[in-house]
C-alpha cells in the first residue's frame, strides 16, 4: 500500500484515511478521481468522463481548503466547458465521504451536455435503493431500475455507497465484471443552452460492512437535506 502523508493537499500524494485507507487525486491525471488502496481493496471514485467523444484536457485547476477544482474543455467539438470540484467531508466512525460537484456549459447556441461521474469498485454483493432508502440486492443493469438514487457496493470488511442527490438524478449504470462494479451515474442527459450553467452532484463515502445499511442511510439523508451549491 502506498505511504500515506500528512499534506493538506490532494495532489501532493497519497493522504492518510481511517481504517488503514490511503487516498489521493493523481496530479497528471486529475480526471481519474478518487484513488483509493488499503485493507478493503482498491478502489476508484468520482472519475468524470466526458464521453468518447475525445480528450478532455485540463485547462485549469486549484485547491481551496479541503475542496480541489478542475477545469477541463473536451476537443470534440461540443465547445463545453466542464468543472468538477471535489469536497471531502468530515470523518466520522471510520467513514469518509467525498461528494463531486459538477457542472457545464458552452458557448455554442446549443450542444449535448451528456457526461457521467464514474466510480470502480471491489464488490461481493451490491444493493441498490430509491430515495426512500429501501435497499433490494441486485445484478447490476445498464440502467438500473427506474427511480434508483444510490449503490451500495459490499466487500468483507468494508463498504462503498455512491448516490446521486435525488433532484439531479438521470440514470444509473451498474456493470459486475471480475468482482469490480463500474457505477455509472448519467449527468445532464439533455442539451445546454448558451448562458446556461448545469449543476449536479454525486456522493461517495467508504465504511464499514457492520451496521453499512445504517450508516449509509443517514449518509444520504444529510446528502437529499443539504443545501444546492451556489449557482455563479
Amino acid at each position: 500500500m502506498p505511504d500515506p502523508t500528512t499534506s493538506p493537499s490532494p495532489f501532493a500524494g497519497w493522504g492518510r484515511v481511517p481504517d488503514g485507507r490511503a487516498a489521493r487525486i493523481d496530479a497528471t491525471a486529475p480526471l481519474r478521481g478518487i484513488q483509493l488502496d488499503g485493507p478493503g481493496g482498491r478502489d476508484r471514485l468520482l472519475a468524470l468522463d466526458l464521453g468518447e467523444r475525445g480528450s478532455a484536457p485540463v485547462v485549469d485547476h486549484w485547491v481551496r481548503g479541503p475542496d480541489l477544482t478542475v477545469v477541463c474543455e473536451p476537443r470534440d467539438g461540443r465547445l463545453l466547458r466542464a468543472t468538477v470540484m471535489w469536497r471531502r467531508s468530515t470523518p466520522t466512525g471510520g467513514i469518509d465521504a467525498w461528494e463531486a460537484i459538477v457542472s457545464a456549459q458552452t458557448a455554442l447556441l446549443d450542444c449535448d451536455a451528456t457526461l457521467s461521474v464514474v466510480s470502480d469498485v471491489e464488490v461481493g454483493e451490491l444493493l441498490v435503493a430509491d430515495a426512500a432508502f429501501s435497499w433490494t440486492h441486485s445484478a447490476g443493469g445498464r440502467p438500473l431500475p427506474a427511480g434508483v438514487t444510490a449503490t451500495l457496493a459490499r466487500r468483507p470488511a468494508t463498504s462503498v455507497l455512491v448516490a446521486v442527490h435525488p433532484v439531479d438524478l438521470r440514470r444509473i449504470d451498474a456493470e459486475i465484471r471480475d468482482s469490480v462494479a463500474r457505477i455509472e451515474c448519467r449527468l445532464f442527459a439533455s442539451a445546454v443552452e448558451k448562458g446556461v450553467l448545469l449543476r449536479s452532484r454525486v456522493l461517495a463515502a467508504i465504511g464499514p460492512r457492520s451496521g453499512d445499511e445504517a450508516w449509509a442511510a443517514a449518509l444520504l439523508a444529510a446528502f437529499a437535506e443539504s443545501p444546492a451549491p451556489l449557482t455563479t
